[in-house]
């Protein structure tokens, strides 16, 4: 059997309102703090360091060296048939360029190379520094390890 539908029943204009600016206003405020979490800098370590793994596996499957250097706050990926080659480098790729407010500070040029069986000859490093004086040292070992280290100076 049905009820009898009340013309008083349900929620005025009203209340509907109120519910939905309480829920607009907490909807903003998670959002402020969530943005907050975001951090550039450690996105873009971590974006170095992918990209220097993916090239020591290129390194290993192509059997060539590639080497890392940095022009113009990108990473510039050139490979050859040996690290210590002085001619005949061709540029493989460019990774995207780092957002405005960091700067990549390589410990030499190039500041890593991988050659054909993955081992970096020379360990190098590079830091990475925003604008709020978070820096963060990304570096290549000798047996071709990479560690990110934060708060490196």
């Amino acid at each position: 059997m049905q009820t009898p539908f009340r013309a008083g029943s349900g929620f005025t204009l009203v209340e509907m309102l109120v519910v939905l600016a309480i829920v607009g206003i907490l909807m903003a405020m998670g959002i402020l703090s969530l943005q907050r979490l975001s951090n550039p800098a450690s996105n873009a370590a971590r974006q170095i360091s992918t990209t220097l793994m993916q090239v020591r596996t290129s390194a290993v499957s192509n059997t060539l060296a590639y080497r890392v250097s940095v022009v113009s706050n990108a990473l510039v990926i050139e490979s050859a048939l040996h690290c210590n080659d002085t001619t005949g480098w061709t540029t493989q790729r460019n990774t995207t360029e780092l957002p405005t407010g960091l700067t990549l500070t390589p410990s030499s040029t190039p500041f890593a190379c991988f050659s054909s069986r993955g081992l970096a000859p020379t360990s190098g490093n590079v830091l990475l520094r925003d604008s709020k004086n978070r820096t963060f040292r990304i570096q290549v070992f000798a047996g071709g390890a990479i560690r990110v280290i934060a708060n490196a100076s």
